[in-house]
C-alpha cells in the first residue's frame, strides 16, 4: 500500500484553506480602520488631524476622513479649543505683591455615534492651545480603541455602501486636474515623475535670539531676533519646480491662513525669524521679504491646491497652513532647480 506524502498532504491543507486564510486576514485588516467625521473650527481641526493619526497608528488602527456629514462614518467628532487667563488665588500671597495673569489653552471633543448618541466627551489644558489640542486628540485615539468595538458593530447598517454620498440628482465627477488620485490619507502632498510624495510635518527644534551682543555693546539700541531653529540643513523633500503645485488632504485651509516662508540656511540647520524686538518697536511674524503669498483652489470635497503667487528661488521653506499659535511648525521641502 502506498504510503501518503506528509509534504503533499501539506501542500492540499494550504491550498484549500489558504482562500479562508486571506480572507480573514483582509477582514482583519478592514476592520482595523474606523471612518471618522471632524468638525469644527478649522485651526483647531487642522492642528487636531496628524496628532490624532498618529496616535491612532500607535495603537493599531487607521483612521479614514469623512467629507461631510451624509459619508458613512463610524464616528462624529466636534473639536473646540480658546485660551484664557487665571491669577493665583493662593491667600498666602502679600497683598501688595504684584500678580501677573497666566495665560492658558483648554481644549475638548465630543465623540457621536453616526445617529447622534454622546460616546465620549474628552478636556485637557495646556499653556498653550496647541498643547490642549494635542492632548485631547490623544485622549480622543485612546477613546476610540477603548470602544473600538462597540464602533465597529452595526452603525453603519448592511445596506450602507463605504463610499461617499452625493446629493440627490448629482451625479459623482472626477477634477480635470485628478484630485481623486491624491492618497486618501490626509495630509501634505507633493506629485513629481508621476509620483506621490507626502510631506511631513516638522516642528522647530528650538527657538533662540541673536543680537544680544551687539544689544549689550549699543546699550540696547540693537534689536534682538528671535529665530526659530529646524534641524538639518535641507529637508528630505527637494522640488525641482520654482512654482511647486501642494496638495492638501483633509483641510481645506483659505489663502489668508497659508504662509511659504524661506528659511535661513545655515550649517547644519535652517532658521526662520519671527519677531525682533528693541526699545523702539517690537516686531511680531516673519520677514516680509521671507513671506509668499498663496493661491487656494478647492479641487474635491477635501482637496485642496496650494500655488506659490511667485517663483520660488532656490532655498530651503516652510508650508505652514495653520496658525503659528495651533502649529508653530509647518511642512518643510526645498527647491532645488536643476540647471538646463
Amino acid at each position: 500500500m502506498r504510503r501518503f506524502s506528509p509534504i503533499l498532504f501539506t501542500l492540499f491543507l494550504s491550498l484549500l484553506f489558504q482562500p479562508k486564510l486571506l480572507g480573514c486576514v483582509q477582514a482583519q485588516q478592514d476592520d482595523r480602520t474606523l471612518r471618522v467625521l471632524i468638525e469644527g473650527d478649522r485651526p483647531v481641526v487642522q492642528a487636531a488631524l496628524d496628532k490624532l493619526q498618529v496616535a491612532a497608528f500607535d495603537r493599531g488602527f487607521k483612521i479614514i476622513m469623512a467629507v461631510v456629514p451624509a459619508d458613512p462614518h463610524d464616528i462624529r467628532l466636534i473639536l473646540t479649543a480658546s485660551s484664557g487667563t487665571v491669577s493665583d488665588t493662593n491667600p498666602g500671597i502679600p497683598y501688595d505683591v504684584p500678580q501677573f495673569p497666566v495665560t492658558f489653552g483648554y481644549s475638548s471633543a465630543v465623540a457621536l455615534t453616526p445617529d447622534g448618541n454622546v460616546l465620549f466627551t474628552v478636556a485637557a489644558s495646556g499653556y498653550t492651545v496647541r498643547a490642549a489640542t494635542i492632548a485631547v486628540a490623544n485622549q480622543v485615539a485612546g477613546r476610540m480603541f477603548d470602544s473600538y468595538g462597540t464602533l465597529k458593530r452595526g452603525f453603519l447598517g448592511p445596506d450602507i455602501e463605504a463610499t461617499p454620498r452625493t446629493a440627490a440628482g448629482a451625479q459623482p465627477s472626477v477634477p480635470e486636474n485628478g484630485s481623486s488620485e491624491v492618497p486618501p490619507e490626509f495630509g501634505v502632498y507633493y506629485r513629481e515623475a508621476g509620483m506621490w510624495i507626502r510631506i511631513a510635518e516638522v516642528e522647530p527644534a528650538q527657538t533662540n535670539s541673536n543680537g544680544m551682543a551687539r544689544a549689550l555693546l549699543s546699550w540696547g539700541l540693537a534689536g534682538i531676533n528671535v529665530l526659530q531653529v529646524y534641524q538639518g540643513s535641507k529637508a528630505p523633500v527637494q522640488i525641482s519646480s520654482e512654482r511647486p503645485t501642494f496638495y492638501v488632504r483633509g483641510l481645506a485651509p483659505s489663502a489668508a491662513e497659508v504662509m511659504l516662508l524661506r528659511l535661513d540656511k545655515k550649517r547644519d540647520s535652517r532658521e526662520l525669524r519671527i519677531a525682533r524686538v528693541s526699545p523702539f518697536s517690537t516686531q511680531a511674524g516673519p520677514r516680509i521679504q521671507d513671506l509668499t503669498g498663496a493661491i487656494v483652489t478647492r479641487v474635491g470635497n477635501d482637496v485642496v491646491t496650494i500655488t506659490p503667487k511667485s517663483e520660488l528661488k532656490p532655498g530651503e521653506y516652510l508650508l505652514r497652513v495653520a496658525s503659528p499659535e495651533l502649529s508653530p511648525g509647518g511642512y518643510d521641502f526645498g527647491v532645488s532647480v536643476r540647471k538646463k
